[in-house]
């Protein structure tokens, strides 16, 4: 497995990430929450989650601060993302939309981020294979 963020797993059009604002359907871990949304069947899926990373100036207000924990969220990401896209394909889980969403008011040491972004994947993985569960079969 690549350790690797490509241009392909990046959520950058900017109707998407509405809808998945528009959806909310979330999980959160302090201090991290992921807005996630199953990409729509005309959508091509590059990837098996397209993810995009947000930092609220109302919280962090230097431009310095929230790209060093963009930075950090990112990273948190990519050592894990294997593991998520992983428990995705066993549960047969459509391709997604995700945007990390930071809500602490302060940053955050290294190992929390990654901890939390850990946990944030495991109840994302449940929150899909609970939809996947609600969804009728066209039988």
């Amino acid at each position: 497995m690549r350790y690797c963020f490509t241009s392909s797993e990046r959520l950058k059009r900017r109707k998407l990430i509405q809808a998945v604002f528009a959806e909310r359907q979330s999980v959160a871990v302090w201090p991290i929450r992921l807005v996630w949304l199953p990409l729509p069947a005309d959508e091509v899926a590059r990837a098996p989650v397209q993810v995009a990373f947000a930092v609220p100036r109302k919280h962090l207000r230097k431009a310095v601060v929230r790209n060093k924990v963009k930075r950090r969220l990112r990273e948190a990401w990519r050592l894990h993302k294997h593991e998520l896209y992983d428990a995705l394909e066993r549960q047969q889980c459509p391709p997604l939309a995700v945007v990390v969403l930071y809500s602490a008011k302060e940053v955050q040491p290294w190992d929390e981020v990654e901890k939390a972004m850990v946990r944030a994947m495991k109840r994302l993985v449940r929150a899909c294979g609970h939809m996947q569960k609600q969804l009728p079969t066209n039988e």
